[in-house]
């Protein structure tokens, strides 16, 4: 009796501990690729240059992020999913991204429970300004991104955009290819339907 007692205070604690950890199993994939980013103006996002004296580059960091598409249009720093930062791209106006974004995998995988329909990609770039003072804002970008997963990943076919700056001058750029796909066992619309079940 005392052993199916603490059997089932095992089996809850278990579950609770699960549930805290953020333990899930996802039934689609998004695969977002960067490509790369330009800034040919040497700006931030208050039309100054990024270095004094417009000598030298701007030294960006990218922080990307996925937020609900009801979320903001206007703030590229608010997220609902993720959230990732790469390392600083000294001395760079045009970034070509490699598989390795300073410390960051591209593409950036994103594994979901239930596609949402659609959802706010976003990028808060801002240029390394320390250790003499505060990082300066260069830009922030929002793109919509609404599609139907493809059924599996050998049909996923791959979407190139290319995304322009928030700022009203001298907009700045970045190419992204993306695809989207239900994993192996669950298909659906938003890939929410096991198969076989």
């Amino acid at each position: 009796m005392m052993f199916n007692v603490f059997g089932i205070r095992l089996t809850i604690a278990v579950c609770l501990s699960l549930q805290m950890s953020g333990v899930v199993e996802a039934s689609g994939t998004c695969e977002l690729k960067m490509n790369n980013y330009q800034n040919p103006s040497e700006r931030l996002a208050d039309g100054s240059s990024c270095d004094q004296w417009w000598v030298g580059e701007c030294d960006p960091i990218f922080t990307f992020s996925l937020d609900q598409a009801s979320g903001s249009t206007t703030n590229p720093q608010s997220y609902y999913y993720w959230t990732m930062k790469t390392g600083t791209y000294q001395d760079k106006n045009d970034v070509i991204f490699g598989p390795n974004m300073n410390g960051l995998n591209n593409p950036i995988i994103w594994n979901f429970v239930t596609w949402p329909g659609s959802v706010l990609f976003k990028v808060y770039i801002e240029d390394d300004d320390e250790p003499y003072t505060r990082n300066d804002y260069e830009d922030g970008m929002v793109q919509n991104l609404s599609l139907t997963p493809a059924g599996s990943k050998a049909t996923a076919s791959e979407t190139t955009i290319t995304i322009y700056g928030l700022r009203a001058n001298y907009k700045t750029t970045l190419s992204m290819t993306y695809k989207c796909y239900c994993d192996d066992g669950y298909t659906g619309s938003n890939c929410g339907t096991q198969i076989g079940k």
